[in-house]
Formats: structure tokens, sequence, C-alpha cells
């Protein structure tokens, strides 16, 4: 398997099995992290969790709701029209995403 610059630069570091090891301790925390999370998020909340952290977001209001409405309305015609496929709002593309 070929090495990559980024490689060769790691294996040049005196301590890379100490960072390795604190590298997994982060990875494996922000695994639990991101479990606990998809254990209470639902349709209802929206949230993400970004590098880490749960960012909760306000609910919609009735303007944002009729806005995304007429959005959605216009760009599935055009991609009927232009035959692109099917256009997705923001929850199906995130449902989507998490399948």
């Amino acid at each position: 398997m070929p090495s990559t610059s980024l490689e060769k630069d790691l294996l040049e570091i005196p301590d890379l099995p100490m960072l390795l090891e604190r590298l997994h301790h982060r990875l494996d925390h922000e695994k639990i992290q991101r479990q606990e999370f998809r254990s209470w998020i639902s349709e209802e909340v929206k949230a993400e969790f970004i590098n880490g952290s749960i960012v909760l977001h306000s609910p919609t209001t009735e303007d944002h709701n009729e806005a995304t409405g007429h959005i959605y309305g216009i760009t599935s015609l055009y991609a009927d029209l232009h035959q692109l496929g099917n256009a997705l709002t923001i929850q199906q593309f995130i449902t989507t995403l998490s399948k």
C-alpha cells in the first residue's frame, strides 16, 4: 500500500503512539455521544451533532414554513420539467442521509 505524505509525516512524530491512543479515546467518546444523540433525537426535534457537540435549532415560524413550501414547489417543478430526479425537503434529505 503506497504511503501518503501525511503518513510519512506522522511516522516522523516521536510521540505517535501516545497521539494515536488519545485520538482513539476521543473517537470512542464521540461515538458514544453520537449514539446517545441518535437515541433521543426525533423528527420533532431540530438538532444536529457537529464535531462532538449537539446544536439545537429553534422551531420554525409560519412564514418560514410557507417560504420553504414555495421553494420546494418551485424546485420540484424545475426538477420534473428537466427530468433531474426528485426534489427533497431538508427533513427528507437528512432522513435519507441517516439511513
